[in-house]
């Protein structure tokens, strides 16, 4: 797209304006297309307003994780009460692109995956002796803990045994001494 100068724009409106015709004026100038002088006559004489710009910082009135609370309102006025998105974005001071997130991972996830989860918060070292656990309850619990752990591994070879014992085979047992097999029970090969 060619850049046209203010008096080249200025010029081309005049001539419109005398001519009352774009084709015509076009055809004078040699410039510019007809669709950019249609888009030159729609935007004579109106004001261009500046969009509001947001700074967003994060202070306690208005965080910048918002708390669960705020997004689940937020959801609650846009899509249950019918309010106007961009409304009510400007009201709290998020983005509607937020808001839209904010409604996606209700409906993904639920009200949980609202809460803010800050992975960056400090973390100062473990302090000793402030639990309120007596050693006999640690001991009775590290015994608690070697007996499952005993009882899993016991399990364990349980099982892998019994995957590799072959199983009884039952024409053997014809042929025990003393055997005797109820009719309603007795093998026919």
């Amino acid at each position: 797209m060619p850049y046209y100068s203010l008096s080249q724009i200025a010029k081309a409106l005049k001539t419109y304006h005398e001519l009352r015709s774009v084709s015509r004026t076009v055809q004078v100038l040699g410039y510019p297309t007809r669709a950019r002088l249609y888009f030159w006559i729609h935007e004579e004489g109106k004001v261009k307003t500046r969009k509001r710009k947001y700074s967003y910082k994060n202070i306690r009135e208005h965080p910048r994780n918002p708390s669960a609370n705020i997004k689940l309102e937020a959801i609650r006025r846009c899509f249950e009460n019918g309010e106007n998105v961009v409304d009510v974005a400007e009201g709290l001071g998020y983005s509607t692109a937020s808001i839209y997130k904010w409604r996606r991972l209700y409906l993904t996830k639920g009200a949980l995956a609202l809460q803010s989860c800050n992975r960056k918060k400090p973390r100062g070292p473990l302090e000793e002796g402030k639990d309120d656990f007596s050693s006999a309850e640690v001991s009775a619990l590290n015994r608690k803990v070697r007996d499952l752990e005993m009882e899993v591994a016991i399990l364990k070879e349980t099982l892998n045994i019994l995957k590799k014992d072959p199983g009884v085979d039952v024409s053997a047992l014809n042929y025990l001494p003393g055997l005797t097999c109820p009719a309603a029970y007795s093998i026919t090969t």
